[in-house]
């Protein structure tokens, strides 16, 4: 039976004494920077994968990596977090749709760009996507979603999910959505409506002039240093006067000194505006 990760050791010796070989290995084979995450957590999943496929020791589990790209490309998609749900904490989103989007669409004659930044499986964009059907404004805004993990990405374009995906927003979401086999899909209106990227939010370069970013509950995997320099560059993908909405339970020390408003407790905007000029 395969150890809990809660249960797996951090001290085994082996992987003391190999750790950083492989973990920089790792981190360039997959082009994502795995020194972000926080140690504890992506060290107790790798040990359980290692442990999984029969190894106790990194550099023979880097081995056997190296000579089955199978087993590479599996564990590629199980490494990073892919957990979303359309509309997630509803209450966030009545008051986005309310407040928000509202102000938004009556203030800017220019083409919108909303950019839901690690959107794992896409459900959050197509919430977004919805809700513009809604008010007949998916012309005015430009929408994308960018993921590190392809596998994610491949689900995010296609539009398909399960019925268990749909549940608690179904009346909603029908009038958007087509049967595909015992599926559902996104009707073409809406999927062509986004641009999907892959991208990993430490290196890639970012999409500019964003008027909302949306980054939700993915800091809380990061350690602080790491925290502070994604939420850094995420600043610069932001218009003057754009908006970054974070997850409902996470809560960033310092965002003062990282040159951010205070909105909401999962809202912020550049520090260079006025009161006046935020409409707070």
């Amino acid at each position: 039976m395969l150890a809990n990760p809660a249960q797996l050791g951090t001290d085994l010796p082996a992987w003391d004494a190999a750790w950083e070989p492989f973990l920089l290995w790792l981190g360039a084979v997959l082009s994502l920077d795995l020194y972000a995450y926080k140690p504890h957590q992506i060290r107790r999943r790798l040990l359980l994968y290692a442990e999984a496929a029969g190894y106790d020791n990194p550099l023979l589990y880097q081995a056997y990596l190296e000579q089955n790209p199978e087993a590479l490309k599996r564990l590629t998609g199980r490494l990073t977090i892919s957990t979303t749900a359309f509309f997630r904490d509803r209450e966030l989103w009545q008051e986005f749709k309310q407040d928000w989007l509202e102000r938004l669409l009556h203030r800017s004659a220019k083409p919108i760009r909303i950019w839901s930044a690690a959107c794992a499986t896409g459900q959050e964009v197509y919430s977004l996507a919805v809700l513009l059907a809604e008010r007949r404004a998916l012309d005015r805004v430009q929408l994308i979603g960018s993921d590190w993990s392809e596998r994610a990405l491949q689900q995010a374009r296609s539009g398909i999910y399960r019925p268990e995906e749909l549940e608690g927003h179904w009346d909603r979401l029908r009038p958007y959505l087509q049967a595909v086999g015992n599926h559902w899909q996104f009707q073409p209106e809406l999927r062509d409506c986004i641009e999907w990227r892959r991208q990993d939010l430490f290196s890639s370069s970012f999409p500019k002039s964003c008027d909302w970013i949306l980054c939700r509950n993915l800091l809380i995997y990061l350690h602080e240093g790491a925290q502070r320099r994604l939420v850094q560059r995420l600043l610069s993908g932001l218009k003057p006067d754009g908006r970054l909405w974070l997850g409902k339970s996470e809560r960033l020390s310092g965002w003062k000194a990282l040159g951010l408003n205070g909105l909401a407790r999962h809202l912020y905007s550049p520090s260079l505006l006025s009161s006046s000029q935020l409409g707070v």
